[in-house]
């Protein structure tokens, strides 16, 4: 049980992080908006800073490509922002980065996203560079080789460690051939296979509006921002909006080892169990049971491995919440310390928290740390666009405030439900990279 002194003590310290973790967060104006053709549009005013974030996120990716298609997406992405194919295009860049404005695109599993960051009084300019840069496709044969070298590149350099291969393969033990498992850049024989042709297709079927959504947050009136992006994407297409290749997930860990070897690294452990996707009821849950894993000195990795024990050399866990289910894991550089024992030792602060009670104070402090992760992202201005868009994205608009309020309810009992349903002997992967 929390003693009385110590729940005031933390009440006290949520009601900071919620209410004066930002400096304007009681005066923001929120608005959301849902064109004729499917655009969603998320826009915050926000008048603590003086910068303005304008994001795209569009249903694509490699969630949404079959393994024959795998990699089109990525290669779709090289090519819109390519700086040669449009001149006009490349000029209203080139003017926007000498006004300190930033511009950035990247694909994932579950969507492509482009960014625009810029002082306030550039955001329409921001704007203007999203929509150009994403439903122009005039762009050649050059275009699509140019992007092509490049990604294969990226692509080859990913691959190239032990350890990324690791994970790869810690990946594929658990998900089998499900898109999750595959990486987000895709195949490079997809890749060298595909023609402009096939990219245009691509981007007719999946650049539409129901596929769209686009957040603003900054120093910005809400309102007009909402204005300004209705008027230069209220004319893309609806189109159909985008299924997902895998119907759903079946998970393949058995508690089987995977082992590859390479030179000049020390060993690296990758240990995987199954969690929920984003918009399923465990989702918060299953954050704060990230914090007692692995953040902070006090968590069960962190005390396991190196405090108590001394069996790495360093240790972190993660779990990206995706739309569909994906796997929570942790990452160990064993050193020259014992590896069978470090793997255990990383397996078994898994199952802990499904064998063993948890404690309320340790609830209170995953609490925190979780709630002040949010409250941080919340007050970066383009850290808030990618927020908003992102979970519109993966588990919808209304998500955010009813995750916020299931974190304040979730209770030790909560938490040890969630750990036995996902961390069991019988469901986790190792992957092991040894020299």
């Amino acid at each position: 049980m929390i003693s009385a002194h110590r729940f005031m003590v933390i009440a006290a310290m949520l009601a900071l992080i919620l209410v004066a973790g930002c400096a304007d967060v009681e005066r923001v104006v929120y608005v959301t908006r849902i064109l004729p053709n499917g655009v969603t549009i998320i826009a915050k005013e926000n008048r603590g800073s003086d910068m303005v974030s304008a994001h795209l996120w569009v249903r694509d990716g490699a969630l949404y490509e079959s393994a024959d298609e795998a990699g089109t997406a990525a290669l779709l992405r090289s090519v819109m922002v390519s700086a040669e194919r449009n001149p006009v295009l490349e000029k209203k860049r080139q003017e926007f980065a000498d006004n300190g404005g930033v511009v950035m695109a990247s694909p994932s599993h579950d969507f492509v996203y482009y960014v625009t960051t810029c002082l306030a009084g550039h955001f329409e300019e921001a704007a203007e560079l999203l929509y150009m840069g994403t439903t122009n496709t005039v762009f050649s044969d050059e275009d699509v080789e140019s992007a092509r070298q490049g990604l294969l590149i990226s692509l080859a350099k990913y691959g190239s460690s032990p350890r990324e291969q690791a994970y790869l393969a810690c990946m594929k033990s658990m998900m089998g051939e499900h898109p999750y498992a595959r990486l987000s850049y895709g195949s490079a024989d997809v890749i060298t296979g595909l023609t402009t042709e096939d990219l245009r297709e691509r981007h007719s079927s999946m650049y539409v509006g129901r596929n769209m959504i686009i957040s603003v947050v900054g120093n910005v009136d809400a309102m007009r921002a909402a204005d300004v992006i209705e008027s230069l994407f209220g004319d893309v297409p609806e189109g159909e909006l985008a299924e997902p290749a895998a119907d759903g997930v079946v998970w393949c860990g058995e508690g089987s080892d995977e082992v590859l070897h390479g030179e000049g690294f020390s060993p690296y452990i990758i240990v995987g169990f199954p969690a929920p996707g984003g918009s399923d009821e465990d989702v918060a849950a299953m954050d704060l049971l990230l914090m007692l894993l692995g953040r902070g000195r006090a968590s069960r990795l962190e005390r396991g491995l190196i405090l108590d024990e001394q069996l790495a050399v360093s240790v972190s866990a993660g779990w990206g919440t995706k739309r569909q289910p994906n796997p929570i894991m942790a990452w160990v550089d064993v050193g020259d310390h014992d590896v069978d024992k470090a793997r255990e030792a990383t397996v078994e602060a898994f199952l802990s928290l499904a064998d063993e009670p948890i404690d309320e104070d340790d609830v209170a402090r995953a609490r925190i740390a979780m709630l002040t992760e949010v409250a941080e992202a919340r007050c970066m201005m383009a850290e808030r666009a990618s927020y908003e868009a992102y979970y519109a994205i993966v588990s919808g608009t209304s998500f955010i405030d009813e995750y916020m309020a299931r974190i304040e309810e979730l209770t030790a009992e909560d938490l040890e439900r969630v750990a036995k349903k996902y961390f069991r002997r019988d469901s986790y992967s190792v992957a092991i990279a040894l020299q």
